[in-house]
């Protein structure tokens, strides 16, 4: 897919959704050119929306945030053959417009990357429930009221 239709893709998705404001922080440690450029369309076309902050880093936190929290967070690896979609819970607990957002960013990020990777969540990988917990620790991932 050209890079022009990653991008056309991305506003289409967040449009037809109706995205509800949220903040998603990328960790980008990737060096694949490639990979990088189609991520930024990904995330301009996100931020055009004006639903979605988006912000990056090209390496995962260690200390304490200060900032504002996220309520997702992408962690691209350096190299392998998946990326992590950090939630403060399984997709299913995610309060309704999160949820909502969080499958069609799925599909939006696999399509970025053409099966080179594959976007794994809480539901599909133990080691995403380690990111996310370190992320939650840190302050970078903010929590969910999941009711009573």
């Amino acid at each position: 897919m050209k890079l022009a239709g990653v991008v056309l893709l991305a506003l289409l998705l967040a449009c037809s959704t109706g995205l509800a404001q949220f903040r998603m922080l990328f960790v980008l440690e990737s060096q694949v050119l490639e990979e990088l450029v189609r991520l930024e369309a990904l995330a301009r076309a996100l931020v055009r929306t004006g639903e979605v902050k988006v912000r990056a880093v090209a390496q995962m936190p260690s200390e304490r945030w200060l900032e504002e929290p996220f309520q997702l967070v992408l962690v691209v690896p350096a190299a392998g053959r998946f990326v992590w979609l950090c939630t403060p819970a399984p997709a299913a607990w995610l309060p309704e417009p999160l949820a909502e957002a969080y499958g069609e960013l799925v599909e939006a990020i696999e399509t970025v990357f053409e099966g080179r990777r594959t976007v794994r969540g809480l539901e599909d990988d133990l080691y995403t429930w380690l990111l996310a917990a370190r992320l939650s620790r840190l302050g970078v991932l903010e929590g969910v009221n999941l009711g009573d």
